[in-house]
């Protein structure tokens, strides 16, 4: 009697041994998730718009990740082996400009692709800005008045746009989400600016509030020319996580003035 129960305990032990065994097996058959790769292509640009000789040393990074690499010399570049999923991709270039690709996918098997893009050297050269006052004029003959923020802007390189910078916080620079900014049509060796206090108090800025104006040159030849989220203007791209527009190629920063909007 012994001597059959213990072979039922044998049989039964080897059964489940067996099940686990398979439900083991199962779990990694073909059909799971399988990883994926990406490609593309950067082209170096320098102020005037001509092509680099060499577009290699570009860093590529799937933010928030270990997967990065950096381009040849022809500016092409690839990852594989990359868990399914979407990512924010990162392009960057010590003494050129960064952008960012978001939310492109990776889904499996297969390659997908981010479209070709330039990047331009960021100029060096912090412009000063000048004069910085709040100033009225007349808009009609009635002797309709307008309030503005004025001043002027100098010692910017040719070619680079200069863009001007209204923020709460005098820490933020060129590269980062502004709470208003504009660019000069022309540029020389001196460049009139202002911000009107319509516009300051249409963008929620009320009077008495201390804002900081500074100033930077950008590199509009840097341009992404889309991806499946979207094309991407010349010179910015847009940051979907705060709704805001940045520079990939600004410069230094110029000095920063504060002003308390009337």
């Amino acid at each position: 009697m012994k001597s059959s129960f213990r072979l039922l305990s044998s049989l039964f032990s080897i059964i489940v041994f067996s099940a686990l065994v398979s439900s083991c097996n199962q779990s990694s058959t073909p059909g799971d998730v399988q990883p994926g790769s990406i490609t593309g292509k950067v082209q170096l640009v320098d102020n005037a718009g001509n092509w680099q000789a060499s577009s290699a040393g570009v860093t590529i990074v799937l933010d928030k990740s270990n997967y990065s690499t950096q381009t040849d010399s022809a500016g092409r570049w690839e990852i594989d082996n990359v868990t399914p999923g979407n990512y924010d991709i990162v392009v960057s270039k010590p003494g050129f400009g960064l952008c960012r690709a978001y939310g492109v996918p990776i889904a499996g098997p297969g390659m997908s692709n981010i479209e070709p893009m330039t990047i331009g050297i960021a100029p060096t050269v912090a412009p000063v800005l000048s004069n910085v006052a709040v100033t009225s004029t007349k808009e009609d003959s009635a002797g309709t008045t307008m309030l503005s923020l004025t001043g002027e802007f100098s010692g910017g390189t040719y070619g680079p746009s200069p863009i001007f910078f209204i923020d709460l916080n005098p820490n933020v620079q060129p590269g980062d989400s502004h709470t208003l900014w504009y660019t000069a049509s022309e540029i020389g060796s001196s460049t009139q600016f202002a911000f009107s206090v319509a516009m300051l108090h249409a963008a929620g800025i009320p009077s008495g509030t201390i804002v900081y104006i500074s100033a930077s040159q950008a590199n509009f030849y840097s341009v992404w020319q889309g991806h499946s989220a979207g094309p991407i203007s010349s010179g910015t791209y847009n940051d979907p996580y705060d709704n805001s527009t940045r520079l990939i190629s600004p410069g230094p920063r110029s000095n920063v003035v504060a002003v308390t909007v009337p």
